[in-house]
């Protein structure tokens, strides 16, 4: 697999799996496209990680990492919540647990996908943070 350029020497790492599986995250807004899809290293964003994570994105593979995020962090509730289903060829992902939930994963994506397109918007209920 050909990785993004901006990742460094030994990333993702050896123990990271090939993508499988439903995962979440948050974007801006409905209309989402691949600036949805950039890590903290490519936006340029400051980071208290390794810079190997931090060239990846995060996701969590349950929705309860979602709305534990949405109960500690009142600004992510204006975010929109995506579903996407991966496969091998979308990359390589590791367990990351957060402070937020165990189920956040970093997710690693190779030069020539478009991940977005793997990606839907969901509805949570109206009580999003219970």
């Amino acid at each position: 697999m050909k990785w993004r350029p901006h990742l460094p020497d030994d990333c993702p790492p050896e123990n990271a799996a090939p993508t499988t599986g439903t995962v979440y995250r948050l974007a801006y807004k409905a209309d989402f496209n691949e600036k949805d899809f950039l890590s903290y290293k490519e936006e340029g964003k400051k980071w208290n990680v390794a810079e190997c994570t931090a060239s990846g994105i995060s996701v969590y593979t349950e929705i309860e990492g979602i709305k534990q995020l949405f109960r500690r962090v009142k600004s992510a509730r204006r975010k929109k919540v995506l579903r996407g289903v991966l496969k091998p060829q979308h990359g390589k992902i590791l367990n990351t647990p957060s402070d937020t939930h165990n189920s956040h994963h970093t997710w690693w994506i190779p030069a020539d996908e478009r991940p977005w397109e793997a990606f839907e918007v969901v509805e949570l209920p109206e009580d999003r943070i219970s």
